[in-house]
């Protein structure tokens, strides 16, 4: 089973329009039958898990996703599929993504075309209970840099992430994954970390807890050279490079794999 994360830019203004979205699926009366519904579409998916945020950077927001299940091959062509069948839940997706970002799902084209370059997994950070929470984020990349950066992630590759695991095992983290994106207008290199509750709740959740945190392992020479390269290849300071990321409230949604369903 893949994990993938990918991100879509949003278009000048639409940030409020993709709050307004999720905010009205929170809120919905009928919340049982709207997660019957979308459950059942992921299942025609393939997808066993999703979570989706927005991230505010200088150079415009982002909105950052996260599948847990088949390939983004076989996700997308899914969803491709259930757009041609005039499935309302299918087609409404696309709408709402040609809205905010522009970007038409039913084009073969709207496929992530994501690879990862480092997988991380911290089992002595493990916690007892099976709720846990997560975050996506990332950067967009300058243009005729992502081959340099890619070169740098496989260096980091070589060294056996040993010094990166050094780094992140004293913050709790549980899993952590790197991935590389590339689009027609824009490339970028994309995170996916994992943290138990508690983590979550010192850190995570307090975002002037979260910036002294991330001030704190500012001074770790191995941070030093992780920030240096992505200084170099996104254009952006150091302080740029703390994420300013907000949930869009499906961190906890997971829905078990189950037989396919035909899309409705």
């Amino acid at each position: 089973m893949s994990r993938f994360v990918f991100v879509n830019a949003i278009l000048p203004g639409k940030t409020p329009k993709v709050n307004e979205m999720f905010r009205l699926i929170r809120n919905k009366d009928e919340k049982s039958m709207q997660l019957a519904e979308r459950a059942a579409s992921h299942n025609s998916m393939g997808v066993s898990l999703w979570n989706a945020w927005i991230q505010h950077t200088p150079k415009g927001d982002l909105m950052v996703q996260c599948y847990q299940g088949s390939s983004p091959e076989m996700v997308f062509a899914a969803l491709r599929a259930g757009i041609q069948a005039k499935s309302p839940l299918a087609l409404g997706e696309r709408n709402f993504h040609l809205e905010v970002t522009g970007d038409d799902l039913a084009d073969l084209s709207s496929t992530p075309k994501v690879h990862e370059v480092m997988s991380l997994e911290f089992p002595t950070n493990k916690w007892k209970s099976e709720e846990h929470f997560c975050i996506g984020f990332g950067w967009p990349l300058l243009k005729g840099k992502t081959q340099d950066y890619e070169k740098f992630c496989a260096q980091e590759k070589n060294d056996g992430f040993n010094k990166i695991r050094q780094l992140l095992l004293p913050y709790g983290v549980t899993s952590f994954i790197k991935f590389i994106q590339k689009t027609p207008k824009q490339d970028y290199v994309l995170y996916y970390c994992e943290f138990p509750q508690s983590i979550y709740e010192q850190i995570i959740s307090s975002k002037k807890v979260f910036e002294a945190k991330a001030n704190e392992i500012s001074s770790n020479p191995e941070w030093q050279k992780i920030a240096k390269a992505l200084q170099e290849h996104t254009g952006f300071t150091e302080k740029e490079l703390i994420p300013d990321i907000e949930s869009l409230g499906f961190d906890h949604i997971v829905i078990e794999p189950a037989l396919k369903a035909d899309w409705k």
